[in-house]
């Protein structure tokens, strides 16, 4: 009767996904997030001013770091050059981010049809943020 507010595009973009995740496969998409990811954490890590903020034996696709500079500045300078990312600030994980001594984090999302260079090209306009 009333649909007018049920998100169509959202339900119709779900189902795209879904159907690219099953052709790929979501073992090898997995390994594949994973794998960038350790590649993003290695290669911020390196960075001086920043400290990636992940732990725990079996990380996720979510690569989490901090730095010097703002977190708005950073997630604006990376979005300028094409590459998504989130702030997530104390609020979102208190007992986390008081553990670490952090006020903000900037959330990396990998996906599996992100190459290495993109991670490569990352991490050097990261690094030209904060320094």
């Amino acid at each position: 009767f009333e649909n007018w507010e049920f998100p169509h595009a959202l339900v119709l973009g779900m189902g795209k996904a879904a159907e690219y995740a099953l052709a790929i496969g979501l073992e090898p998409a997995r390994d594949r997030v994973r794998s960038l990811a350790d590649m993003a954490r290695e290669l911020l890590g390196e960075i001086d001013s920043v400290r990636v903020l992940d732990r725990g034996e079996e990380k996720g696709a979510i690569v989490t770091v901090t730095a010097e500079r703002a977190a708005g500045e950073l997630v604006a300078g990376l979005a300028a050059a094409g590459i998504n990312t989130n702030v997530t600030a104390r609020a979102y994980a208190i007992l986390d981010f008081d553990d670490k001594g952090v006020e903000f984090g900037i959330r990396i999302s990998p996906h599996y049809y992100n190459t290495e260079d993109e991670i490569a090209l990352l991490a050097d306009i990261l690094k030209g943020l904060v320094s």
